[in-house]
């Protein structure tokens, strides 16, 4: 494990309350990042920005719940402020950035970071997994759908999903289309 994720994992102790965005959600994606990068022929330099983007990702819930995504960009940057220069650091800001649903990732770096923080979309898991953030915004983001509405959330979600790397859509896509067909979509 990189130092970045060392680093991410200890601030993030008071997450693993959390059912879904937690240390092993990190683990997870932090590792699902790194093989989408050598499968995508990412330069040494490259993946390691992404790593770090991954590990710093879901720091920002520490702060807040909601919107938390320029948060964990912010404590990256001030993790990366000694360590590269600005454009590293700007470059995985603008990776967490992009792992807003509704934002669009335009870098192959953005892109790898995004099909790793959704993977699970296309795993058999993955239903277990909406579970548990369904669990969290219940406890934690003062959101309280009843089955109707997290039917449809889930629906729609997993209807405009779309691969942003050839890696993770020869990967996941057969999932994806497995677990639409559970949702009825």
């Amino acid at each position: 494990m990189g130092l970045a994720l060392v680093e991410a994992l200890g601030q993030m102790a008071p997450l693993e309350a959390y059912a879904y965005h937690n240390s092993a959600h990190t683990r997870d994606m932090y590792g699902r990042a790194q093989r989408l990068c050598r499968r995508m022929g990412l330069e040494p330099w490259e993946a390691a920005e992404v790593a770090v983007a991954a590990a710093f990702h879901d720091t920002g819930f520490l702060d807040q719940y909601a919107d938390n995504e320029a948060f964990g960009a912010q404590r990256a940057k001030a993790w990366l402020a000694d360590k590269w220069p600005t454009d590293r650091s700007a470059r995985v800001e603008a990776m967490i950035l992009a792992t807003c649903l509704g934002r669009t990732p335009v870098t192959p770096q953005e892109k790898a970071l995004r099909d790793a923080d959704l993977d699970n979309l296309g795993r058999p898991d993955f239903f277990e997994k909406a579970a548990a953030v369904r669990a969290e915004l219940e406890k934690f983001g003062g959101v309280a759908p009843d089955d109707a509405e997290w039917g449809a959330s889930i629906a729609t979600l997993l209807r405009n999903h779309r691969w942003w790397t050839q890696a993770a859509a020869k990967d996941r896509q057969e999932g994806l289309e497995a677990n639409r067909g559970k949702a009825g979509v």
